[in-house]
């Protein structure tokens, strides 16, 4: 089924300008571009917010824009952006032969087999990418991956043997499988020039390959007017929450990655009196409960401090959040460069989070190793409103120089037009 998706609110509110032609698109006739993502919105998650940023800087470049991704039972509902067809492929499982991929998979890569698209454009290493890797070779599209970071020598401890390191090897071999059709990919795209065993292991995988199409482009947000205050204003008087208070925000999925268990510990450990923490989350589960219940069990003194938990909040409020917020909070123990973040930044709003992926190479904020040293940031900034200003200046100039939407469209539309060139070529 296709559907067709709506324009995000600061979009529409510059739907003038969105509808100006590119500058580019006149010298070139349309290309057809794929996006094959793991996710796209209505999810909430990076790569969906990654992809749908994409797939509107591509279609204000001019071109045919299509999107290969998994269903979403509240898709159907979203309002239509003509610019963006989307094919479903229910597909569940993972790269490892305990549990391989399963469901739409005959019929994704037929439609691959198929597609009259002059450029694919792979997000993150998903089903997309690892059911298509067998092919690549076959496509007679260009090929480009948008890395999201890949953490394949990443250990994650767990207290039963083998205490998580089957796990470990499982994905280091994996990784060697890569060495077999990376070089398949035209373009590889990385966030970052940052090379790490975390983050980054695949830069270091396309460079011990001397891979030629590696190009690095940054995420781009959307530049706002943060001179009107309302969606703000709307926020705190939905949830009833003070103006007065310092507040501190942290907007993420919850899960185990995102560790918002962390920022809690920090939270407390500072005793702000009167501060709020507030976690943005899609939908409440397992994680968020545990995170709750650790709480409890560990908080024995407060200071006027408190902290609200919310779920299922739209786009609009989120963003009336981040307005709202006096000081941004990252608490993920991995990460590659969160859209959260520079959307913070692109607000003009300092931040606290813990350096992981290219986090320390962001301006306009805090980078922490520790909860300690997250409480310590959290007093420090709470306490001057002056640094805050500072630091919220310095990220919104980096958005506006750098981590912007148009900047991020341009990047991609010239190094996709750069692909459509060679497309005759073997």
């Amino acid at each position: 089924m296709t559907y067709q998706i709506p324009a995000c609110p600061l979009q529409k509110a510059n739907q003038d300008v969105s509808k100006t032609p590119s500058p580019h698109t006149a010298k070139y006739a349309p290309l057809k571009v794929l996006l094959a993502t793991p996710t796209f919105p209505p999810f909430k998650d990076g790569v969906a917010q990654a992809a749908i940023m994409q797939a509107r800087a591509l279609a204000a470049e001019g071109f045919e824009v299509n999107v290969a991704t998994e269903p979403h039972p509240d898709r159907a509902l979203l309002a239509e952006e003509p610019d963006i067809k989307i094919r479903e492929f229910a597909i569940h499982g993972s790269p490892h032969s305990r549990n391989p991929y399963c469901g739409d998979t005959d019929a994704y890569i037929r439609y691959l087999r198929s597609t009259t698209c002059d450029v694919i454009v792979f997000h993150s290493y998903a089903w997309p990418l690892y059911l298509a890797s067998p092919i690549l070779e076959q496509l007679h599209a260009r090929k480009v991956l948008t890395s999201h970071g890949y953490g394949a020598l990443v250990w994650t401890p767990v207290r039963t043997f083998p205490f998580g390191l089957v796990s470990l090897l499982r994905s280091f071999l994996k990784s060697m499988q890569m060495l077999r059709w990376y070089k398949c990919l035209d373009r590889v795209v990385f966030l970052s020039t940052k090379i790490d065993r975390g983050a980054f292991y695949d830069h270091f995988l396309a460079r011990f390959l001397r891979h030629a199409g590696i190009r690095f482009i940054s995420n781009g947000v959307e530049v706002p007017d943060i001179s009107v205050a309302q969606p703000a204003h709307n926020f705190l008087s939905a949830h009833g929450i003070p103006r007065a208070a310092h507040l501190f925000l942290c907007v993420a999925n919850y899960s185990w990655r995102k560790d918002q268990g962390f920022a809690v510990r920090a939270f407390r450990e500072a005793a702000i009196p009167d501060s709020i923490l507030i976690f943005i989350g899609s939908e409440f589960n397992e994680c968020s409960t545990a995170f709750q219940k650790a709480d409890v069990k560990a908080h024995t003194c407060s200071h006027g401090e408190r902290i609200v938990w919310l779920e299922k909040v739209d786009r609009e409020n989120t963003l009336g959040a981040i307005q709202a917020c006096d000081t941004f909070i990252l608490s993920a123990n991995h990460e590659a460069q969160p859209i959260a973040l520079l959307e913070a930044m692109s607000y003009g709003k300092p931040w606290i989070a813990r350096a992981a992926g290219c986090i320390d190479r962001m301006e306009g904020g805090l980078c922490v190793e520790s909860v300690r040293s997250m409480a310590e940031g959290m007093r420090r900034l709470a306490g001057d409103s002056g640094l805050r200003a500072r630091l919220g200046a310095t990220g919104r100039l980096a958005v506006e120089n750098n981590y912007n939407y148009t900047r991020y469209g341009h990047s991609y539309g010239k190094l996709l037009r750069e692909l459509s060139t060679l497309r005759t070529v073997k």
